[in-house]
């Protein structure tokens, strides 16, 4: 298993799927220790995302628009998770841990 920062991550990316991972349906973090994750690197054009699962990955602001979504794991900072669910329009499961700090 290797580790990345979000910048490689990002450049990881844009290397393996050029302008966006217009093909990719699914797609698991893991982090070593809780961090948190900045939706942009998220902001990629997904249309094909049916899977998302952040594990022990916490996110503090709405994800983007992910119209395929079925699937989401997430640990969240606030209990509002209203603008991340309007971005999923078919979301069918949701697993949500809210986090205090």
């Amino acid at each position: 298993m290797q580790t990345f920062t979000t910048t490689e991550l990002m450049n990881l990316m844009r290397l393996y799927f050029g302008t966006g991972p217009r093909m990719l349906e699914s797609l698991r973090l893991t982090a070593t220790i809780r961090s948190t994750l900045q939706t942009g690197t998220l902001q990629y054009d997904m249309p094909s995302l049916r899977r998302l699962d952040l594990h022990d990955v916490v996110i503090n602001s709405p994800l983007p628009f992910l119209p395929r979504l079925s699937y989401l794991k997430l640990i969240v900072k606030s209990t509002d998770l209203l603008p991340s669910l309007q971005n999923t329009p078919h979301l069918e499961e949701l697993d949500a841990y809210v986090c205090k700090g």
